[in-house]
């Protein structure tokens, strides 16, 4: 089948299962957005090679299997953001080098669950309530995250004064303490 671009946004699809999108092979541009989807199985996405931009905004989904997109080489842009999702595994980014546009905003998705490595790419955009989101890529061309002033992806304390703020008293401290015990 030649379909490339398939809206299916607002249908009242409530789950999305196994193998649904199987022999669309050449679908380029797949929009899920404003349904009341609440799960996304395992393999939900397979056989989509084809696939740059997978919108899934606007869904209630709490959890997305990190399966559901295996062979997803061609994904560019995921848009996940205004959904209910709170878990998402580093291996949904498995295999997915080309991705450049990566949209979390609004979501109830920390970086807790996710480890400190690096596991994207170069990344021209990455929208996230939190950051950190923009420290799992070797390189962000824009990152649309309200940063932390005191931190940075490499230093917990990026700014000279307040490392001096923080080990001058230490330092004092311990001396003191150390006058007193003598």
């Amino acid at each position: 089948m030649n379909l490339q671009y398939l809206s299916i946004v607002n249908n009242g699809i409530s789950c999305v299962g196994e193998n649904t999108f199987e022999g669309l092979f050449n679908l380029r541009h797949l929009l899920l957005g404003s349904n009341p989807i609440h799960t996304i199985a395992s393999l939900a996405f397979y056989g989509l090679s084809s696939l740059i931009a997978l919108n899934l905004t606007r869904l209630p989904i709490k959890n997305m299997s990190y399966e559901s997109a295996p062979n997803c080489w061609s994904l560019k842009y995921i848009d996940l953001s205004f959904t209910g999702i709170q878990n998402l595994s580093k291996d949904y980014f498995k295999n997915k080098s080309l991705l450049k546009h990566l949209n979390l905003k609004n979501t109830k998705l920390r970086t807790n669950g996710m480890s400190s490595e690096v596991f994207l790419e170069n990344m021209d955009y990455i929208g996230a309530d939190d950051w950190r989101f923009c420290c799992l890529a070797t390189l962000v061309r824009h990152c649309d995250a309200t940063m932390d002033k005191m931190s940075s992806c490499n230093d917990l304390l990026s700014n000279n004064f307040l490392k001096i703020s923080i080990w001058l008293p230490a330092i004092s401290s311990f001396a003191l303490n150390g006058l007193v015990l003598m």
